[in-house]
């Protein structure tokens, strides 16, 4: 696992279209090799 200069952490319930927007807008960040994103599901049923 390559080290990260942040992380960008999403906590999520039954937002599904929320969390597709939110990656969408943050796509541009992921692209980068410094960055990682970690999204916590807290039991959805979406």
């Amino acid at each position: 696992m390559q080290s990260s200069s942040f992380s960008i952490l999403i906590t999520t319930k039954n937002r599904k279209e929320d969390l597709a927007f939110t990656l969408l807008k943050i796509q541009h960040l992921l692209d980068r090799s410094n960055v990682e994103c970690v999204v916590f599901d807290d039991g959805s049923i979406d």
